[in-house]
């Protein structure tokens, strides 16, 4: 039995140029990216995703906490 590890839908994320332009600029610097662990522009958005998700789940746990 295979483990799925991404979801089954994929999502699209449409970014503003200036982005575009900037992560293909990133993704030139070979060294950086290397040592931040990117392998591609999937990788960058799913890093920043999660941490916002973390912080959300934070939020929700200090909001349970002190009620």
């Amino acid at each position: 039995m295979k483990i799925r590890k991404f979801a089954v839908n994929p999502r699209q994320v449409r970014l503003y140029e200036i982005q575009e332009e900037t992560l293909n600029r990133m993704f030139r610097d070979e060294t950086y990216c290397r040592k931040k662990g990117f392998g591609s522009v999937a990788d960058v958005i799913r890093i920043g995703l999660t941490r916002h998700l973390q912080d959300y789940e934070e939020h929700e746990f200090r909001k349970a906490v002190s009620s």
